[in-house]
C-alpha cells in the first residue's frame, strides 16, 4: 500500500452559523497526482486554505507525514511546498534574488539544489533577469521553483498552469507527472482545466455544496459508461423510440441524439429506428469525459 503522505478525516469548517466545509474526508499517496475540483462556492479555496494552514478546520483532523497540522504545525509544513493563487514574488529583483531570498526563510539551500530546481522549471536563460519583466507563465515557474527548493514530500498547487500557452501546460504537466512517478512527490493539484486534470491526475475527488460527492481513479470514473450519439432524420421521434426502449434520459444537442446507453443495446435500438422509418445517418461512441462527470455530479455549477 502506498504511503500516505496528506489525510483529511472529517474536517468541517464554520464561520459564524454558516458550514463551508462538512465533514470531508481524503487522502493523497506518495508517487500520485491527486486533482481537487469544485464549482463557485463548493468549499475548495477553503479546503485547501485550511491544508496549508492559513486556516483552522472547526472539527477534524489533517496530517500531513503523519503530523497533525493542528497540534504540529511547524513538522507538518516542514514537508509542503505550495502555490496558492498567485505566487508572492518582488519585480525588482530577479529570479535567482528571489529563489535565494525564499530559500534562506526555508534554512540551509545548497547552491546545487538552486541549479537543479531552475533547470527542472526551464528558466535557465532567464533566471538573472529581473522578474518584472517575466511573463506570467515565467513568475508561475519562479513560484514552483520555490516551492521545491527544500524537496518537500507534498506539493500543492492551486490553478499551475495559469499564464501558461498550449505547450507551456504540456510541458508543465509532464513535469509534475514526473514528479510524482519518479520522484515519489505527492501532488494536490486544482485546477479548472478539467481536461488537463484527466491527462495530469491519478485520482480525483470532487467537491459540491460542502461534501465530497466522488473520489476515485481517473480511469474508473471515465469509464463507467460510454455515451452514444446517433445523428438521424427525425430527431424527435428518435429521441423518443430510444428513450422508451432503453429508459434513459436522450439529449437533442447539435442535431445529435446524446445518451449514456449500454452499448448492448445499440443494435436493438438501430433496428427500432429502421422500422419507425428514423434514417440513422451516423453513430458515434465517446467515453464520457471528467467534464461530463463533473457536470452530472455538481448540477451544472461554474467552475472555479
Amino acid at each position: 500500500m502506498n504511503e500516505v503522505v496528506l489525510a483529511l478525516n472529517g474536517v468541517s469548517k464554520k464561520i459564524k452559523k454558516k458550514t463551508i466545509v462538512q465533514d470531508i474526508s481524503f487522502s493523497v499517496s506518495k508517487g500520485e497526482v491527486f486533482g481537487f475540483l469544485g464549482p463557485n462556492g463548493a468549499g475548495k479555496t477553503t479546503t485547501i486554505r485550511m491544508i496549508v494552514g492559513l486556516i483552522r478546520p472547526t472539527t477534524g483532523d489533517i496530517r500531513i507525514c503523519g503530523n497533525n497540522l493542528t497540534k504540529d504545525f511547524t513538522k507538518a509544513m516542514s514537508h509542503v511546498g505550495c502555490i496558492v493563487e498567485n505566487p508572492e514574488l518582488y519585480g525588482f529583483m530577479t529570479g535567482m534574488d528571489n529563489l535565494k531570498h525564499f530559500g534562506v526563510m526555508k534554512g540551509h539551500i545548497p547552491h546545487s539544489r538552486y541549479l537543479e530546481v531552475i533547470d527542472l522549471v526551464g528558466l535557465g536563460n532567464r533566471i538573472n533577469h529581473k522578474v518584472n519583466t517575466y511573463s506570467l507563465g515565467m513568475k508561475q515557474r519562479l513560484g514552483l521553483a520555490q516551492a521545491l527548493l527544500a524537496k518537500p514530500q507534498l506539493l500543492i498547487l492551486d490553478e499551475p498552469t495559469n499564464g501558461l500557452d498550449p505547450a507551456g501546460i504540456n510541458e508543465f504537466r509532464e513535469l509534475i507527472k514526473n514528479l510524482a512517478h519518479e520522484e515519489g512527490m505527492a501532488v494536490f493539484v486544482s485546477s479548472h482545466l478539467l481536461g488537463e486534470v484527466q491527462l495530469m491526475c491519478d485520482r480525483v475527488a470532487i467537491i459540491s455544496q460542502g461534501k465530497i460527492v466522488r473520489t476515485d481513479n481517473i480511469e474508473a470514473l471515465v469509464a463507467e459508461e460510454e455515451k452514444i450519439i446517433w445523428q438521424v432524420r427525425d430527431m424527435q421521434k428518435g429521441k423518443e423510440i430510444i428513450e422508451g426502449l432503453t429508459g434513459v434520459p436522450i439529449e437533442i444537442v447539435n442535431n445529435g441524439l446524446v445518451g449514456y446507453v449500454n452499448e448492448e443495446l445499440i443494435e436493438e435500438i438501430n433496428a427500432a429506428l429502421f422500422e419507425a422509418g428514423v434514417g440513422v445517418q451516423t453513430i458515434e461512441k465517446k467515453q464520457k469525459s471528467l467534464e461530463d462527470l463533473f457536470l452530472e455530479l455538481t448540477r451544472g455549477d461554474q467552475i472555479v
